[in-house]
């Protein structure tokens, strides 16, 4: 997941722990620790982008993205929830 997420634009607009131009990974995380269609949802936006989750931060479509690699990305997103954070953490592809 990682190695995806780097050879994306990813590391532009975010940052681990706290806001760049979208949210931090971490946040991001939280915000789907208990929603179970997280991965799914996580992959859609990445390859056909959105707008108004986050404010008026718009994330760009990344339609050249496989759904394979975006569900992957996902997933490796979702692994970013902090140590202190409540609840099971999902696993890190």
């Amino acid at each position: 997941g990682l190695a995806l997420v780097q050879t994306s634009d990813s590391l532009r607009s975010h940052l681990p722990a706290r806001k760049a131009v979208g949210p931090g990974w971490q946040a991001i995380a939280d915000r789907h620790a208990d929603n179970p269609d997280a991965v799914a949802l996580l992959a859609r936006k990445i390859r056909e982008g959105s707008v108004g989750d986050w404010g008026r931060v718009i994330m760009p479509r990344h339609s050249q993205v496989s759904e394979a690699d975006a569900r992957v990305m996902a997933q490796w997103v979702l692994a970013q929830r902090p140590a202190s954070a409540p609840g099971p953490r999902p696993a890190n592809p």
